[in-house]
């Protein structure tokens, strides 16, 4: 079942404009991200809120894991990505953390090729399993894999 869409739209921390908006949603074990970018610090900001209050609405029934569909441009200035960063790195609450990462980003995808790497080297940061995807149905096959060797390793 699908849970309630929450968006960065619905959440203003400063003054100045985000640029993109990130939409997120749970269903079937999966935490969505569907991402219209290019992003700036302040939908960074936006997400920071976004996804805490979003989290604490969940209540996964054991591994779960997350998938980010970029579209338009996945392209974030320095001083963007070093917030996502440090947003990715905050610790989160137990059970809240997904054991993997996917990221959708096709040719189509401004950027795709330049910030894949930069995505990556940020989820290695934080030990969490990461793969940039073309499609959907790559990043779902991916997920519930990581899923699915996740719960044989707890069992």
């Amino acid at each position: 079942m699908k849970s309630r869409v929450l968006r960065t739209s619905q959440f203003q921390t400063t003054a100045f404009s985000p640029h993109g908006e990130v939409a997120m949603w749970f269903e079937d074990q999966i935490l969505y991200y569907d991402v219209t970018g290019p992003l700036n610090t302040e939908v960074i900001e936006c997400l920071a809120l976004a996804q805490t209050e979003f989290l604490k609405q969940i209540e996964p029934q054991g591994p779960w894991g997350s998938i980010a569909v970029c579209k338009i441009s996945a392209v974030m200035g320095p001083e963007c990505l070093a917030r996502y960063g440090a947003m990715m790195s905050t610790p989160k609450p137990a059970g809240k953390t997904p054991v993997a990462t996917a990221f959708v980003m096709g040719p189509d995808v401004d950027g795709y090729r330049l910030m894949a790497p930069l995505f990556a080297k940020i989820y290695a940061g934080i030990q969490r399993p990461f793969r940039a995807v073309e499609t959907l149905e790559e990043g779902r096959q991916w997920i519930f894999a990581q899923i699915a060797q996740a719960r044989q390793t707890a069992a």
